[in-house]
């Protein structure tokens, strides 16, 4: 799905035209699926040749495009929720609103699948 399509699922959720509130909020809801993926910091070192100094740097990790339709639906949750951040519970003319979570709600994030590998 690429990003005009992306834009495009957004704004038929949330009403939203913004081009720089759309991104983001697909930006945001792309370093929460990262952050659930991956939820360890992975490094890799790396030797200099000449010198011999050895220096460690963190493995940047980009999100598979199998999580695309998620992005879309927590980018939707963040913009539809806003107003009312955080909010745990509200009731007004018997209209009863309250979040699952303060930031993502449980029930998107069970649909990623933590990325793991055994250390030898």
């Amino acid at each position: 799905m690429d990003v005009t399509e992306k834009y495009t699922l957004l704004t038929s959720m949330t009403d939203e035209t913004d081009d720089s509130i759309l991104s983001s909020a697909l930006e945001n809801a792309k370093q929460v699926i990262i952050n659930h993926l991956y939820p360890f910091i992975e490094y890799v070192t790396e030797t200099d040749e000449e010198t011999g100094d050895v220096t460690k740097r963190e493995v940047i990790h980009d999100m598979p495009a199998r999580y695309d339709a998620l992005q879309v639906r927590i980018a939707a949750y963040f913009l539809n929720k806003r107003g009312a951040d955080g909010q745990v519970q509200h009731n007004e003319n018997n209209v009863y609103r309250y979040y699952e979570s303060g930031d993502v709600p449980k029930s998107l994030l069970d649909e990623i699948t933590p990325y793991g590998s055994a250390i030898r």
